[in-house]
């Protein structure tokens, strides 16, 4: 695929090129011009960044330090300002503490945990993180100097004694013996020795070449002299002296320019003197073990000589280790070289002068810079290419700052890479024309940024480029390849041995052609073997190799043969083929070989050899496929499949698509053929890049041991995975139409499963399918749309523009997120689908980019070596260490209770690492204030207001603009409530509630307890007056009882008529509304009937007795004999006697059944007004039941004139009439809860089960039924039952 420019290359192109004119410009103005649009550029990539003084940033002149939680500090001396920077702004240090803002500061240090000290006359100042702590020294003493020591105590030291912090506590010791010298320049050092010992190094004044020294432990104070010859030092030079503790009783003191070297013995107070040669300066001491070793150059002669010495302390030997010699510039002394001892190197930096070329004298002229390697005394070289300006050094690089040879504006900054050594890692190019004099230059410790601080501003410039080269490929060619056999070299590939990770590697070495094979891991990377190849036939291209995961061996030719390495023993094994044999598959993990004389094939796995004649011309008959006859002219049909073909170990069978062509073995095809109707259906047309009709032919398999062909119409393609398992892209139909789902293979099937991802049709036939691997297994990209497995289940991810990033190589897999390496690009995919493309302005290298993932470390593989993907943002932390309650400046790490006058907090977001902050995301949550989290865009500060008291905990989590997710700590607090509204003030009004009450209530129950005595004096004569009235009352109804009793027909009245017969009546009180009446004119009719009056007890009483009376007129004295027309005149009578014509009065009615009984014509005339009448016949057991009209007499009908109906009831001796009121259908029934009446149909059940019974039986059965029924439920109304034989 032709590569398109991108913007790198032209950005480098046009760089280049400047650089170039750069030799041409001789104007001051066009080197600005050119200097400026330069730094336009960079920042345009956002590689970097200014933060402008006149924009309003606080001026800074100097960095000073990284503190505990990695924020850089910035500092000026006049005005004595330091800042901390917070990614986006800066933080006044001295403004968070009042008294430092009037002290006088010092100088700054910090101990081993990072935690800033500030010097100042009369205190020493902590940084916890968010604040100055202040620790008073004594009034009568000023500090002049301050340490750190080892066991992170903070030493300060003033004119008349010494003070210890440790532990936040500051203890002051007074000096005895010896004074400290009001001027500082006077020190030149004072520390702690590892005995606890403190020590000082101090100047005579008077006699600049005698040195003090004096050793204090506890309260006790010695001094030794020690005299230094620095006859050998010019004049204009500063002496400074430099001490290494060597152990806890021996310090090494060394001064530059003076070749006597001293060793004190703190415990015996002592001085040994150490001489080296005449004329050698000590540069530099490095100690080690037991051995000192000293960097010393010569200050006379012609020649410049450097010389490393070795002196042991236990035998006190000094031998010479090296020495280099140099010319010496001609002009007068200057300090032309620079030693720095770095990682066990030593770096000699050697700066060109002049007409004098520099460099060591065996590699003159050669525009290096060198170093001496003290672990194996070998001297290497890198490039060094003008004069060296600083150097300085982190964890793992060494930086160094130099002026380009022919501009000195333009300063170049190199890092060394220690851990890779690899020496150009990073070049800058920056305009240091206005930074002062000294032309400060500044990288951080974490190795993510360096910045310079100009009259501009600060400026800073990222160093992580997005990548680490780890290894480059050795890219040397043979001088001469006359049979082209070398063609595809250098090749480097990258194979999954299990869970091992092999880089093999081809590749010229002192022109010899080479094998290496090394593994891929997290510490880094380890050579197995390196192998120099013998003999003709070692032309390597991919698909030529053989790697063998199962047995793990690398199968490669060498001396026209095929050999292997064995990677569990590291050993080369020789086989039994040559060269005639060639891989079978293009599928370079297939062990299978083919003869082209022979034909023969061979499975290196399981050593079978399958023997016969498979070649075009077999796998084109069996599927009717004419091949042209130049193609069967060729000597030989030896075949290789096509680079999609894949093998089913287990079943030893061969798929693969033709795609239109047959590949031969000298890589010719053909396209030619006579496709069949039923070849021709199952081809799926498709359209390729260049917008062409292509077709896909579908999968072939062949059996390698029956030699049996097999067209598999639905299979599209068969891939396997990293645990030999075989999926199909299986088409449920032929044609263009239907359904694309991914199947496994199981015995030569294709399995359906309801979790077979389906595929989009129509992406396939607008897209390749691409196959690759995702950590050792699967990966299908279809368009936009990758599908891959994991735990052996495939899972479906849709990446938005995946098809613009160019052919995917492959991905990996770390912490939930999806890296693909694509051309030139590694795309991040995070499980949303959401991306994150990092390209080449990022540092990814050019080219198509495989990626590898090695421990928790991505690796990225291009044509040129092996890259450490270090993604931007990973390394992105934020800090939170204190906040604003209200006014108040508290620290996040401990919970605080605010007053509740507190309102209102803020948080300030500190985000560091990235270059720019304002690209990420908050997303913050103050639990008790909201319940879901916020999202918002950057902000320097986060603030809640009209917080109410109450428990709060506060934390937010930073998104970068690359996906990543850092989380701040948890902060917690909590606002009390006033005192008014606090637990304790409730308790308070609840007693003093309680109190109020107790005493309202003592008092009223005073009061009522003499209102009581009269109040019961009252009741008891109130209730003795209601007693007796109560007697009179129950004396009244009783007799009324008689009275309603002797109006009733007495019983020997009913035996007269009917001699067989009862009643049951059963009033709710004493008197009762109900009542039955009798008169019998003459002795052939008998009139009788059953009355119900509204109510109960006294009311229903009188009621009846009117009712009676009534009847009786007009039965008897009215003589009416038809028992309709009575009932209609007695309801115009109870109207009229009760004037229930007046609206206030009563509308009380009455419920009645009238029989008239004529004994000779065995005739009963029946007419009901609201009650009912039960025949029942014993001589065929028939029960019949006789309903009268429903409404009643009298009540609120009464001015209609109502009518009757007569029933006519022929009866025989011994028929029973049986009569009741609705006392008994209306109450409730046995065990009914809530509370249901019996209701008409159960009581005639019961009534007709009983019927049959003599009446004397059935009384006492009603009796008992009554007494169950107002057992469980209070009596409702008046019950009346009556039976009769008619005469």
């Amino acid at each position: 695929m032709k590569k398109r420019p991108t913007l790198k290359n032209i950005l480098v192109l046009g760089i280049l090129t400047c650089c170039t004119l750069l030799f041409s410009f001789t104007d001051k103005e066009e080197l600005q011009k050119y200097l400026e649009e330069y730094n336009n550029i960079l920042k345009e990539q956002k590689r970097a960044r200014v933060f402008k003084f006149s924009d309003g940033y606080p001026k800074v002149g100097f960095p000073i330090l990284t503190d505990q939680n990695g924020m850089k500090w910035y500092g000026l001396y006049e005005p004595r300002t330091i800042f901390s920077f917070t990614g986006t702004n800066f933080i006044d240090v001295l403004a968070t503490n009042k008294i430092a803002q009037n002290d006088n500061i010092g100088i700054d240090i910090q101990t081993k945990d990072k935690t800033p000290y500030i010097m100042g006359e009369q205190h020493i100042y902590k940084w916890n993180g968010y604040k100055l702590l202040a620790y008073k020294f004594p009034e009568k003493d000023k500090i002049r100097l301050l340490h750190a020591a080892d066991d992170n105590s903070v030493y300060c030291y003033g004119v008349k004694g010494y003070a210890v912090l440790k532990n936040n506590f500051l203890y002051y010791y007074p000096y005895q013996g010896f004074t400290y010298p009001e001027s500082t320049s006077e020190i030149q050092d004072i520390f702690l020795s590892q005995a606890k010992i403190l020590l000082s190094l101090q100047i005579n004044p008077q006699n600049p070449n005698l040195l003090h020294f004096y050793t204090i432990k506890g309260n006790k104070q010695l001094h030794t002299s020690i005299g230094i010859d620095s006859s050998a030092v010019s004049k204009k030079y500063t002496i400074q002296y430099y001490y290494k503790e060597l152990n806890e009783n021996q310090v090494c003191i060394y001064s530059q320019f003076s070749n006597d070297v001293y060793i004190l013995n703190t415990k015996l107070n002592t001085v040994e003197k150490i001489e080296l040669e005449p004329d050698f300066g000590v540069g530099n001491a490095i100690y080690e073990n037991s051995t000192l070793e000293f960097i010393a150059h010569n200050t006379r002669g012609e020649m410049w000589t450097t010389k490393v010495y070795s002196y042991n302390l236990s035998n006190k030997t000094r031998i010479i280790l090296t020495s280099f010699t140099y010319p010496k510039p001609i002009v007068s002394y200057t300090i032309q070289f620079i030693f720095y001892v770095w990682k066990s190197k030593l770096y000699l930096f050697l700066n060109p002068h002049e007409t004098y070329t520099y460099g060591f004298q065996t590699r003159a002229a050669n525009n290096n810079f060198s170093f001496y390697n003290l672990d194996n005394s070998k001297i290497e070289t890198l490039y060094y290419p003008g004069k060296i300006i600083r150097v300085y050094d982190d964890e793992d690089n060494l930086i160094v700052c130099y002026e380009h040879p022919s501009f000195p504006d333009i300063t170049v900054y190199i890092v060394y890479n220690y851990k890779t050594n690899i020496g150009l890692q990073e070049e800058l190019k920056l305009n240091l024309s206005k930074v002062d004099s000294w032309r400060l230059l500044y990288t951080v410790r974490d190795s993510t940024t360096i910045s310079y601080i100009s009259d501009e501003g600060l400026t800073i410039y990222p160093v992580n480029k997005g990548t680490s080269q780890i290894l480059k490929f050795i890219s040397d060619l043979p001088k001469e390849d006359t049979k082209n056999q070398y063609k595809h070299w250098p090749q480097n590939e990258i194979y999954y041995f299990g869970s091992d990770i092999v880089l093999i590697s081809y590749y010229f070495k002192q022109n010899k052609p080479m094998l290496s094979v090394s593994y891929l891991q997290e510490g880094g990377i380890e050579n197995i073997c390196e192998l120099a190849l013998k003999g003709e036939n070692i032309s390597i291209y991919r698909y030529f190799n053989i790697a063998d995961p199962v047995r793990r061996r690398y199968y490669f030719l060498q001396d026209n043969k095929w050999h292997y390495l064995e990677l569990a023993t590291k050993k080369i094994v020789s086989t039994n083929y040559n060269a005639d044999y060639r891989p079978l598959l293009h599928e370079i993990t297939t062990p299978l070989m083919t003869d082209k004389k022979n034909k023969n094939i061979i499975s290196l796995t399981n050593n079978s050899e399958y023997k016969g004649k498979i070649d075009i011309s077999f796998i084109a008959d069996k599927l009717s496929i004419k091949i042209p006859d130049f193609i069967k002219k060729k000597e030989y049909m030896n075949w290789v499949l096509p680079h999609k073909s894949v093998l089913d170990t287990e079943k030893e069978i061969i798929y693969f698509n033709a795609n239109r062509e047959f590949y031969l073995n000298d890589f010719n095809y053909w396209t030619y053929g006579n496709y069949t109707p039923d070849v021709l259906n199952t081809l799926i047309f498709k359209q390729n890049s260049f917008k062409e009709q292509e077709f896909l032919y579908p999968c072939i398999s062949l059996n390698l041991r029956s030699g049996e062909v097999k067209l598999h119409p639905h299979w599209l393609q068969v891939f396997r995975d990293a645990e030999n398992r075989l999926y199909a892209l299986d088409k449920d139909i032929p044609g263009p139409k239907g359904r694309v789902f991914i199947r496994q293979i199981i015995n030569g099937e294709a399995i359906s499963s309801k979790d077979d991802p389906e595929l989009s049709y129509s992406e396939l036939v607008k897209n390749y399918l691409e196959v690759t691997q995702l950590n050792n297994n699967l990966l299908l990209q279809i368009g936009n749309t990758l599908y891959y497995l994991e735990e052996g289940k495939w899972q479906k991810l849709l990446v938005a523009n995946l098809e613009q990033y160019g052919e995917l190589q492959n991905g990996v897999k770390i912490n939930g997120n999806i890296y693909l390496g694509c051309e030139s690009r590694v795309v991040k995919v995070l499980p949303d689908g959401s991306t994150f493309v990092f390209g080449e302005s990022e540092g990814i290298p050019e080219g198509a980019l495989s990626l590898y993932k090695v421990g928790q470390k991505i690796i990225i593989k291009n044509e040129t070596g092996l890259y450490e993907f270090l993604e931007a943002g990973k390394n992105v932390k934020t800090v939170l260490t204190g906040f604003w309650a209200g006014e108040q400046l508290v620290s996040a790490s401990i919970p605080h209770k605010f007053s509740y006058k507190t309102h209102s907090v803020r948080f300030p977001v500190s985000i560091l690492n990235t270059l720019y902050p304002e690209k990420c995301f908050l997303v913050y949550q103050l639990k008790g204030y909201n319940d879901l989290p916020v999202r918002i865009p950057f902000a320097e500060e986060i603030r809640f207001d009209n917080l109410k008291p109450g428990a709060y905990s506060f934390s937010y989590t930073v998104i970068t603009e690359t996906g990543q997710r850092v989380k701040s700590p948890v902060v917690a607090f909590t606002i009390k409530h006033p005192l008014y509204a606090t637990g304790w003030a409730y308790a308070v009004y609840v007693i003093a509630f309680l109190s109020a009450l107790w005493g309202i209530y003592k008092l009223r129950t005073r009061q009522l307890k003499l209102r009581n005595l009269d109040l019961e004096k009252t009741v008891a004569e109130r209730t003795q007056e209601l007693k007796e009235r109560q007697q009179r009352l129950q004396e009244s109804i009783e007799y009324a009882s008689l009275i309603q009793k002797s109006i009733l027909p007495q019983k020997t009245d009913l035996q007269q008529h009917f001699p067989n017969q009862f009643v049951l009546w059963r009033p709710r009180d004493i008197v009762g509304g109900d009542f039955y009446w009798l008169y019998a004119p003459d002795s052939f009719c008998t009139y009788f009937a059953l009355i119900d009056c509204t109510g109960h007890g006294v009311p229903g009483a009188l009621l009846s007795m009117t009712v009676n009376s009534l009847l009786d007129n007009l039965v008897k004295d009215r003589q009416l004999n038809n028992p309709a027309e009575i009932l209609a005149n007695l309801h115009l009578e109870i109207s009229a006697t009760l004037h229930q014509r007046s609206e206030q009065a009563q509308q009380d009615g009455v419920e009645i059944a009238l029989l008239k009984i004529e004994a000779v014509n065995k005739l009963l005339t029946f007419c009901g007004a609201g009650l009912n009448l039960v025949h029942y016949l014993p001589d065929n057991d028939e029960f019949h039941f006789q309903r009268g009209d429903k409404h009643s007499l009298g009540g609120a009908k009464w001015f209609e004139t109502l009518q009757f109906e007569n029933h006519k009831i022929i009866y025989n001796t011994g028929d029973r009439i049986y009569l009741y009121t609705d006392g008994i259908i209306d109450q409730p029934a046995l065990n009914s809860e809530p509370p249901k009446r019996l209701g008409t149909q159960p009581w005639l059940d019961y009534l007709q089960s009983i019927a049959d019974k003599p009446f004397a039986e059935q009384l006492d059965l009603l009796h008992l039924f009554v007494n169950e029924l107002i057992t469980f439920h209070e009596q409702r109304d008046d019950i009346t039952v009556i039976g009769i034989e008619p005469p």
